[in-house]
């Protein structure tokens, strides 16, 4: 339980840190395809976003695991290591951004579909 734990807040990282960055980069007018190849050619390189970006673009919020599960999940994760005594704050701020996803109406989608409350904060969509 506890590294499922520490997989799904390494996970919530990435997609949120993804999804906020594919929208800057639609903001600063990068061509995303280009974007997502430097990507995955690169250091950062990750099988999530591989698999997320092509349907983020795509506009395909089916959900394979809902935003709303990975909420749950970054709560237990939050209380758990409360329990040990550390705070990761960085996390809190992810969970707090998955709450204002879900608010939005986004919740029952992909957690993928974290990258349209960013688009609504940029008022730009990256497909």
């Amino acid at each position: 339980m506890a590294a499922k734990l520490v997989l799904n807040g390494l996970g919530a990282h990435m997609m949120t840190g993804f999804a906020a960055m594919m929208v800057l980069a639609a903001r600063l007018g990068l061509d995303l395809g280009a974007m997502l190849e430097v990507i995955g050619s690169g250091a950062f390189s990750s099988p999530l976003y591989a698999a997320k970006g092509p349907r983020m673009r795509a506009r395909d919020f089916d959900a394979d695991f809902t935003l709303a599960l990975m909420h749950k999940d970054q709560e237990l994760v939050l209380a758990t290591a409360a329990e040990h005594g550390y705070a990761i704050p960085t996390l809190a701020a992810i969970r707090d951004v998955l709450a204002e996803a879900i608010a939005a109406g986004y919740g029952d989608g992909d957690l993928s579909g974290v990258v349209r409350l960013f688009e609504d904060w940029a008022k730009v969509k990256i497909g």
